[in-house]
């Protein structure tokens, strides 16, 4: 299912209003994989000529994060930076400290490391987030 109709399913066994703001938001983002703040929708909504407000967007990035299609995946400069969810499955960021990018990796060691410290602690995880801050190789 396609993230538009799965938004779309989302608001209305939700009672949400399905509102033309909302799902122009969702179709620009299902074309636009990547890493985003709200900022930087709202703009990315201007440079398309949607039409929407920034607290729309702000709306719109908390029911898409209720509905597990966008998630949280790190914190830069005080704010929130999403992507959407179902893209890629779970992955683990870099994060340069100069130029702001963000480099996605997977490691299996690391999972499997995460999931022993849990079993050790009889902690049952939900979720995780790694990020590295550093620098990347230009900015070395």
């Amino acid at each position: 299912m396609d993230a538009v109709a799965e938004f779309t399913g989302y608001l209305k066994s939700n009672g949400f209003k399905r509102t033309k703001e909302r799902l122009s938001l969702i179709k620009l983002l299902s074309g636009k994989p990547g890493h985003f703040d709200a900022d930087g929708l709202y703009d990315m909504a201007k440079g398309e000529s949607l039409e929407t407000s920034r607290a729309s967007v702000y709306r719109t990035i908390a029911l898409l994060k209720k509905s597990g299609l966008l998630s949280e995946s790190i914190r830069k400069d005080g704010k929130a930076v999403y992507e959407v969810s179902p893209a890629k499955g779970h992955h683990d960021h870099l994060v340069c400290l100069k130029c702001g990018g963000i480099e996605e990796f997977k490691d299996n060691v690391i999972e499997e490391h995460q999931e022993k410290i849990c079993r050790k602690y009889g902690f049952e995880i939900k979720e995780h987030r790694l990020e590295i801050r550093g620098y990347c190789r230009k900015c070395r």
